[in-house]
């Protein structure tokens, strides 16, 4: 699963935290991905609707008024296409134009949502404060690149499991796969790294990375 590679790269970089401690986070991040086995277990299918609805619900978000609820709005007509609402106290806060594959995590109280269509190439990551709906930031993930193409697939995972303020995103592309560590306040990139496409099943579990 792509969770426990994610918790192999914590473990690892706390111990490279405390080996180097002259060094700079970004490059403690870079140093420990430039080590990792070039095929990850990556799963793609631990991303979407519902997985983000399952990870909004539980840290306890509804008992905290700065937190909403999620209505989402789905229109068979448009092909793949929803929007997602968050409400609070009755009040829509933000309003996203999504799909059945849309991704999105919460941390405190900043939304972070990822920006993709299935079927292009790409990503960006958006931020936006909970509370009054503005948009905090907007970055371009550099993912696999730009690349041309016809048919394509595209899926996004995330998580926050990395730390405080510490994005993980995965990209699972037709051309490629990648993973981008993102930091929450400022929507820049910290680490990233590109790997070669594999077909989907045939993925082989790597031994987790170390500090050497």
């Amino acid at each position: 699963m792509a969770v426990r590679f994610v918790v192999s790269i914590l473990l690892a970089i706390a111990l490279v935290q405390g080996s180097h401690g002259q060094e700079s986070r970004a490059a403690r991040w870079q140093r420990q991905f430039d080590a990792v086995p070039p095929h990850p277990d990556f799963d793609a299918d631990d991303g979407g609707i519902i997985s983000s609805l399952r990870d909004f619900g539980s840290h306890g978000q509804f008992q905290d008024p700065h937190r909403c609820q999620i209505h989402m709005v789905y229109d068979p007509n448009k092909f793949e296409q929803m929007t997602i609402k968050f409400v609070r106290d009755g009040k829509e806060i933000i309003a996203l134009e999504g799909h059945l594959s849309s991704v999105f995590r919460a941390e405190g109280n900043t939304l972070y949502f990822a920006e993709f269509r299935s079927y292009a190439n790409g990503c960006a990551l958006v931020a936006y404060d909970l509370s009054t709906g503005r948009k905090l930031w907007r970055s371009d993930l550099q993912g696999i690149g730009g690349v041309e193409h016809s048919a394509y697939q595209n899926r996004v995972t995330m998580n926050m499991k990395l730390g405080r303020d510490v994005i993980c995103v995965m990209g699972y592309e037709s051309l490629g796969n990648y993973i981008e560590i993102v930091d929450g306040k400022t929507g820049k990139t910290i680490a990233h790294r590109k790997f070669a496409p594999r077909a989907r099943g045939n993925e082989k579990k790597s031994d987790p990375p170390h500090d050497k």
